[in-house]
């Protein structure tokens, strides 16, 4: 048997060629196999009469938006900006990118808004002195954080459609998710985030060459938050 790299390049082979091929064959076999004749297993008026368009064409115009976006350059529009908030606390840092997160991805996937996101915030962390991870934790999460619009993500649209809802009647709420998940994990990066990942230095492959790590208690005056600290005892 012949493998499936001796039949040519796969390079223009997508994830959605096996699903397409299986979709396919339901309409080539025959419903009944001692008929070859007979009709297929499914026919194009039932998969057409069943289908989720609605569901269809808003993933598909959220995944346009996002490389429409990339394209154009508002992405990058929108990073440029972003370089400005090195002025603020680093609380209120923390709050304006996972929120910025949040909008952004309710537009574009998941992860077109955190590969375009975390280069930025990650440089902008060591040009400020703090921890990488200390941005760059709380943004990737806050990507998941779609609840307002229906071409967010794929179960978000799937609700519109089959609840019948209006895009305010689920922006609203939505909105009111993202604020408190928002919180949540601005709070959750301090409580846990300085002990549990060591986010009070920077760290020594993050620190530029010629300078010394940032201390923790730099970074606990700088964010206005009481800094746990830990030692290891020696033997």
């Amino acid at each position: 048997m012949r493998r499936y790299k001796e039949l040519g390049p796969m390079r223009y082979i997508k994830p959605s060629a096996p699903a397409m091929i299986a979709t396919f064959l339901l309409f080539v076999i025959p419903k009944n196999p001692r008929q070859p004749r007979s009709r297929p297993l499914i026919t194009w008026r039932e998969a057409s009469d069943r289908a989720q368009w609605g569901v269809m064409i808003l993933i598909g115009g959220g995944m346009c938006l996002a490389e429409g976006c990339k394209k154009s350059g508002l992405s990058a529009l929108l990073v440029e900006h972003l370089k400005g908030l090195d002025a603020l606390p680093n609380v209120l840092i923390v709050f304006v990118l996972c929120f910025a997160a949040s909008m952004f991805t309710e537009v574009t996937s998941n992860t077109a808004v955190s590969s375009i996101l975390l280069p930025v915030v990650c440089e902008m962390a060591v040009a400020i002195g703090v921890h990488p991870l200390y941005f760059a934790m709380p943004v990737t999460i806050g990507c998941s954080f779609s609840f307002m619009l229906p071409a967010a993500t794929p179960p978000n649209a799937i609700v519109y459609e089959l609840a019948e809802l209006t895009v305010p009647k689920m922006a609203k709420p939505g909105f009111v998710m993202n604020m408190i998940c928002v919180l949540v994990e601005v709070g959750m990066i301090h409580a846990l985030g300085f002990p549990i990942f060591g986010l009070g230095t920077l760290p020594a492959w993050a620190t530029p060459a010629g300078s010394t790590p940032t201390p923790l208690a730099a970074v606990g005056n700088a964010t206005g938050l009481p800094v746990i600290t830990t030692s290891v005892p020696t033997h």
